[in-house]
């Protein structure tokens, strides 16, 4: 078996808020590449079968010569930051025939601005209104976008390409509203939702699906409706927050986990990530759904006698990826029948 993994280089646009905001690119220099971390699992599972793995950076100035290999795994997981890269990869699929996991047409209605228009027909969803806004981030320029697209306040307000909590602002009025600086990659304007459940805390849900299989990664709950991996120091005097999250790690699949299938199924996503919300009536609420994410090495070292639980699934993900690679390698290639949409 010869799988190849791809990395892409990032726009030019994108490479000076990409190189501010990313851990792994602090400290270097241009160009860069975007690829979702969850790589590294990957390879170490590919060679602990003996499979050859291979590496396509597209994009790279550098002169690469590669075997044809019996599947493609694409790891250019931002469309916001590589579109270049993604074209050009989709290029090469096509002249070459070569069978692929998450293809670019899914990627790319994975990204933030295209996912509302591509789940608006799923029932009891609701993807937050995004648009991005390009030119001076003077805040009457922006107050205009917010207005003219259709935004209903409060807005957040973030750099195209990040992920996380990366440059991520709330406004609450036009009024609250200061100028932001404009990367050329340009901003996201998202509509708020208030997603608080009944206690008035927030929750954030994180799961990964890989070929239609679900799991669950983690219930984050806070009373800061900006729910990071740092709100945990508020769970850690609540048991029962924790002994919830224990029961939703171990819980059998059921009702939630279908529906998070279908929104794979929709996208066209292999596999990949999503974070959300669920409202009390059971409106899932979408913050993102992707394929940019790590699972070995999430949790700090510091904190894994802790919470090392929550990667107590990672070898299932694994597992369930390197199936998924089998599967693809041998079918047959076809051409995608998902519907495009610009990113």
């Amino acid at each position: 078996m010869r799988v190849m993994m791809t990395k892409g280089r990032v726009d030019h646009e994108a490479e000076k808020i990409l190189g501010q905001e990313m851990p792994d690119l602090k400290g270097r220099k241009p160009p860069y590449y975007f690829f979702s971390w969850i790589i590294l699992d990957l390879q170490r599972g590919c060679r602990r079968r003996g499979w050859e793995v291979d590496t396509l950076v597209v994009g790279s100035p550098k002169q690469q010569n590669h075997r044809r290999p019996d599947v493609v795994v694409n790891l250019i997981s931002e469309p916001l930051a590589c579109r270049r890269a993604l074209a050009r990869l989709q290029t090469i699929i096509q002249k070459h025939r070569l069978r692929v996991i998450n293809s670019v047409v899914a990627v790319r209605r994975s990204s933030r601005t295209a996912l509302p228009q591509v789940l608006a027909n799923v029932p009891k969803v609701h993807v937050p209104h995004t648009t991005r806004f390009l030119g001076e981030g003077s805040a009457h320029n922006l107050k205009a976008h917010i207005e003219s697209k259709g935004h209903r306040w409060p807005v957040l307000i973030r750099p195209a390409g990040t992920h996380g909590s990366a440059g991520l602002l709330k406004f609450d009025s036009p009024d609250s509203l200061t100028d932001v600086e404009c990367p050329t990659s340009g901003l996201l304007v998202i509509d708020f939702v208030d997603f608080r459940s009944g206690d008035g805390l927030y929750r954030k849900y994180r799961m990964i699906c890989v070929g239609g299989q679900t799991f669950p990664r983690h219930v984050i709950a806070t009373g800061k409706w900006n729910v990071t991996g740092d709100a945990r120091v508020d769970m850690v005097n609540r048991p029962d927050l924790v002994k919830a999250e224990k029961e939703f790690m171990s819980a059998p699949p059921g009702p939630l986990d279908r529906r998070i299938a279908q929104l794979f199924r929709v996208v066209g996503l292999d596999f990949g990530v999503i974070d959300f919300a669920l409202s009390d009536a059971g409106e899932i609420i979408i913050f993102e759904l992707n394929s940019t994410f790590q699972i070995s090495g999430s949790i700090p070292r510091q904190y894994r006698e802790r919470w090392g639980y929550l990667e107590g699934n990672n070898g299932a993900i694994v597992e369930a990826l390197l199936a998924l690679i089998v599967r693809r390698a041998n079918a047959q290639p076809q051409p995608s029948a998902i519907p495009q949409v610009a990113p």
